[in-house]
């Protein structure tokens, strides 16, 4: 579907006609623009071989993906954003997750938002500092199951909370890049480790593919004596929090999105 502009028709004392709204509910289509309209990410922190610069603004329709008990409700772009953002070997490996959710908070706008996180972040350690597993003698002899070595670089399952919520709210985990017609992948705040053999064993990050599944991406490896590493890009689809008492109109479909009054 083409990503297009969308607009909620007021009246002339600027109320729609629709009934004003405290609440939403999931799955809702929602108007929001983040302030930003450009952000610079370092290359020391990604990994990769340069700067690279992403446009906040451009992603302006969301979904209500969560309502939580405090009655802030969790956004996620209905669409990912136009730039791939690249991660880079052990690196980009240890600072996946806290440079998602760094980037995730380009998107807030301090009018309607309280926080924001990166999809998948579910309280995963942002910048991995113990390295001591990053050795030449396999430091666990089995792929993630659990959460047990996260902290260390072992990978977790912790993402699976906002992947099964994905198709729950929206009925799909398939996005568009912004602007196109195009399904494309795009980052998930979740890392993964792989044995394959005691000298072959495996450092990945996750992503979403084009059809909706999860997928991981090696950035950095040992194999057959010696260590490697690998760079991928993908686009990036980060979660806002709207804070409690706002006010809305709108119906909360595609024709006619909610607008933030307040």
């Amino acid at each position: 579907m083409m990503n297009k502009s969308f607009k909620v028709k007021l009246h002339a004392d600027g109320v729609n006609s629709l009934l004003l709204k405290s609440t939403l509910s999931v799955g809702d289509y929602v108007l929001y623009t983040p302030s930003t309209t450009s952000y610079v990410i370092d290359k020391l922190e990604t990994g990769y071989k340069e700067e690279q610069t992403i446009n906040p603004s451009e992603l302006n329709l969301w979904r209500v993906l969560k309502i939580n008990d405090d009655n802030t409700i969790e956004l996620v772009s209905e669409y990912v954003s136009s730039k791939s953002i690249s991660f880079g070997g052990q690196t980009g490996y240890l600072n996946f997750i806290g440079c998602l959710n760094k980037l995730a908070k380009q998107y807030e706008n301090s009018n309607y938002t309280i926080g924001s996180r990166y999809l998948g972040y579910n309280g995963q350690t942002e910048y991995i500092t113990d390295t001591s597993k990053f050795i030449t003698t396999a430091p666990w002899t089995s792929s993630t199951l659990d959460n047990s070595n996260e902290s260390q670089g072992g990978g977790d399952i912790l993402y699976t909370d906002d992947y099964n919520q994905l198709l729950t709210a929206l009925g799909t985990r398939a996005a568009y890049k912004v602007e196109t017609n195009t399904a494309t992948y795009y980052w998930m705040a979740s890392r993964y480790y792989r044995y394959a053999s005691s000298s072959s064993y495996f450092w990945y990050c996750r992503r979403i593919t084009s059809s909706g599944e999860f997928h991981n991406l090696n950035l950095f490896y040992y194999n057959n004596g010696s260590f490697g590493s690998d760079s991928y890009g993908n686009s990036l689809r980060p979660i806002v929090i709207l804070k409690s008492g706002l006010k809305y109109v709108g119906d909360g479909s595609l024709d006619s999105p909610i607008k933030i009054l307040s």
